[in-house]
């Protein structure tokens, strides 16, 4: 049972996608393809629909990643929340991220939005690519 007095709350976005699944990850994802991802916004979006109107104090994209996401894509998620919720007393918007999946558009996309803090991990100071990580 939702409480009014619980306001301002967190919203977690789940993002399964990854463009390369690397072997120490225990979360929930998937490869990244097209057809699918647009499914899955597509029902993120009415998803987010059925929520109360709330005001939130942080927002957390995470995933997988979800800068594997199209710019469009994860644009449609973040006006969706904008619209749907109350970010008058927003103190956090992260998303996660890999060095691989940053490019200049969505860095635009997200400094556009007010994301105020990238979260890309350190999983190693080894060889990378005993994880099978891309990046150097």
């Amino acid at each position: 049972m939702m409480n009014d007095k619980l306001d301002p709350l967190a919203l977690y976005i789940h993002i399964p996608f990854c463009h390369n699944i690397c072997s120490y990850c225990d979360f929930p994802k998937v490869f990244y393809h097209e057809e699918q991802a647009k499914k899955y916004v597509a029902a993120l979006l009415k998803e987010v629909d059925t929520l109360p109107h709330k005001k939130l104090k942080s927002i957390y994209f995470g995933g997988g990643t979800p800068l594997s996401l199209p710019y469009e894509l994860l644009e449609k998620i973040i006006i969706k929340i904008e619209e749907k919720f109350d970010l008058s007393s927003l103190k956090e918007f992260t998303v996660e991220t890999t060095p691989e999946a940053i490019d200049i558009n969505h860095l635009s996309l997200l400094k556009k939005h007010g994301v105020n803090r990238i979260s890309i991990g350190v999983q190693t100071f080894k060889k990378l690519s005993y994880l099978n990580r891309h990046h150097t």
